[in-house]
């Protein structure tokens, strides 16, 4: 049975990224607390989607509101291509706010480098899934 569950999973999630065209997929994972996202290109023209396949650049999450969103990159790039992830937690002061900065690129395809800054605190944690990331904050 548990397979069958796998199975269904995994045919649920490749029919999703085919449908969006994603490259790969995020999903970001409030630990404690009400975080604000932002997701961005910084080099080469690259694009994030919902599930829905609705374009986004914003979302909030907290625990248990994950947001998860596609990666998607022209079909003529170089796959030279870095974007940005930022998160911060808005329970917080202004100024002392605890945030998460994640920079993603790639060293080749399926091979992420990704780097993370913690700020005032925050625990900023990142899990391969091999499809993509999971993004851990508190």
């Amino acid at each position: 049975m548990k397979l069958l569950i796998f199975l269904f999973v995994l045919y649920l999630s490749n029919t999703i990224a085919k449908k969006c065209q994603a490259h790969t997929w995020g999903t970001s994972v409030a630990l404690n607390g009400n975080w604000q996202g932002q997701i961005a290109p910084l080099y080469e023209n690259s694009y994030f989607v919902t599930p829905e396949c609705k374009n986004v650049t914003d979302f909030k999450i907290s625990p248990g509101h994950n947001a998860t969103y596609g990666f998607r990159f022209e079909k003529n790039d170089d796959f030279n291509i870095m974007f940005s992830l930022l998160l911060i937690n808005i329970d917080e002061t202004p100024m002392v706010s605890k945030s998460c900065l994640y920079i993603l690129t790639a060293n080749s395809p399926a091979h992420a480098d990704v780097r993370s800054l913690s700020y005032h605190g925050a625990y900023c944690a990142r899990k391969d899934t091999g499809d993509g990331n999971i993004f851990y904050v508190k």
